[in-house]
């Protein structure tokens, strides 16, 4: 009988050993003696074996026993042999003095197999001192700002380095022109772009941004119809940006110049339309064709650049 209790008594004391040995936890401090307002660097650390259980972090308040979490790091983790570790730091200050407590934080351990249990870090204490004042001395009177004047002199550097910047700009940009047979003025003139070329770079920017594979099809219809109206406004003189659909094809109809366009752009305006009031999804291909259909209009209806320019 006695031989079965110490038998039983060594599997008790092994089970919770192991128990107990699968997880461990600390907590330490690089110093324990600051002055008000100062920071001390608080490390939690815990580890427990793989495949041995799981350990919950504890809830760290903003503050205790007047000191304050300044701030936290991230929990990190790492693995050496069957353990795996988790670390974080704290930053730590006070603004009273006096010994002030850093309690014990709690860990839950949740063994498998076993009934959960608890490991506790130590506690410390810490000393918050203020800054040493020699009372034996009086007090002085805080000084006046005091003004100070500066001359154009105290900038002289400054200034001669800014114009050997400057003058070396404009070497390099007229010395970068003569090289392509350019002069300094071409580059404060702007070629003004005729109907033609504004329409057909909008087309193209509108192109690129492919808002209908990103389900903005009714932006996408939109912004193309406004670059239509626009085109035949400017090039027409047709008020299209003020009619609607309906009344743009019945003046478009009559019109001797837009007839050989007239079915191409009554098509294009009602997939427009589909899409932006019946919010319909119009097919890839329906999304090609109205690109293709809005630059084949424009170019085979711009004016002549010499007759024509905005």
């Amino acid at each position: 009988m006695q031989r079965i209790l110490f038998i039983g008594f060594i599997l008790l004391w092994s089970i919770a050993s192991n128990a107990q040995t699968a997880a461990t936890v600390q907590g330490k401090v690089d110093a324990k003696q600051i002055s008000v307002g100062d920071r001390i660097h608080y490390f939690l650390e815990a580890a427990i074996q793989k495949n041995k259980g799981t350990l919950q972090w504890p809830t760290l308040p903003d503050t205790f026993n007047s000191l304050e979490i300044i701030e936290k790091s991230k929990i990190d983790t790492s693995f050496a042999g069957d353990f795996i570790t988790y670390k974080q730091q704290l930053q730590l200050s006070g603004f009273d003095s006096g010994s002030f407590l850093i309690p014990s934080f709690r860990f839950q351990v949740q063994a498998i197999g076993q009934a959960s249990y608890e490991l506790k870090t130590d506690s410390f204490y810490i000393s918050i001192t203020t800054l040493a004042v020699d009372t034996t001395k009086p007090y002085k009177n805080i000084k006046d700002i005091i003004a100070v004047t500066t001359t154009w002199r105290d900038y002289i550097a400054w200034i001669i380095g800014l114009l050997i910047g400057l003058l070396l700009g404009v070497g390099l940009v007229w010395y970068l022109l003569k090289r392509k047979g350019k002069k300094l003025k071409d580059l404060f003139e702007r070629k003004k772009e005729t109907i033609y070329e504004r329409a057909l770079r909008a087309l193209e920017t509108l192109e690129k941004e492919k808002l209908w594979q990103h389900n903005q099809s009714k932006e996408h219809y939109s912004r193309l119809t406004t670059i239509i109206r626009t085109y035949v406004e400017e090039r027409f003189g047709l008020p299209m940006l003020e009619q609607t659909t309906d009344e743009f094809i019945q003046n478009a109809k009559h019109h001797p110049a837009l007839q050989p366009y007239f079915h191409s752009l009554v098509d294009l305006l009602q997939i427009a339309d589909m899409a932006k009031f019946a919010k319909a999804q119009p097919l890839p291909e329906e999304h090609i064709k109205s690109l293709e259909i809005a630059k084949l209009f424009i170019v085979n209806s711009t004016p002549n650049e010499t007759q024509e320019k905005k």
